[in-house]
């Protein structure tokens, strides 16, 4: 549990070593609130194979390619977070090497994810991204006033798109 935390200058370069990274955790619930997560030099939170996942309230600005992402994981609930100003990989310049530079990734990184389940995105802002805010499943069509996964969530000031929903593999 992460309450109340400043995570500074941290990741790996050009990996998946988030500064706050879940993988494998599937047993208790790993949470993270009232946090900031700044200046990091990749990615600045990753949910990794991961189950029971819980954050709120927390800030993430300043990353290399993805600010927030989930990738084949179940139970993990967002909730009111910022994610800004996330950079491309300057290094890859030259190299002909397109990278998915997003603000907050839900289930798409490789593909879209058939074994993400209850992932829930709501009340949050994606912001100062590159190619798109946010990218996630949507719902149904029909089903917009009883959905809850994808609610009430903000993109502004992205150079790509703001929002770039696939359909849910998990149905």
């Amino acid at each position: 549990m992460l309450d109340h935390v400043e995570v500074y200058n941290c990741s790996q370069r050009n990996t998946f070593k988030s500064a706050i990274r879940f993988e494998g955790v599937r047993n208790r619930t790993q949470m993270v609130t009232n946090s900031a997560v700044h200046g990091s030099i990749g990615w600045s939170f990753s949910a990794q194979y991961a189950s029971n996942i819980y954050v709120e309230d927390s800030v993430f600005i300043g990353a290399r390619a993805v600010g927030f992402n989930v990738i084949s994981s179940k139970n993990v609930t967002i909730n009111n977070i910022l994610v800004g100003d996330v950079e491309p990989r300057k290094e890859l310049t030259g190299f002909n090497i397109v990278d998915k530079e997003s603000c907050i990734g839900i289930c798409a990184y490789f593909e879209p994810d058939t074994s993400c389940e209850d992932v829930f995105l709501t009340n949050s802002i994606a912001s100062g991204c590159f190619f798109v805010g946010i990218l996630a499943p949507g719902h149904d069509c029909g089903e917009a006033d009883n959905q809850v996964n994808f609610r009430n969530n903000i993109a502004h000031s992205v150079e790509g798109v703001g929002a770039s929903i696939y359909p849910d593999p998990s149905k």
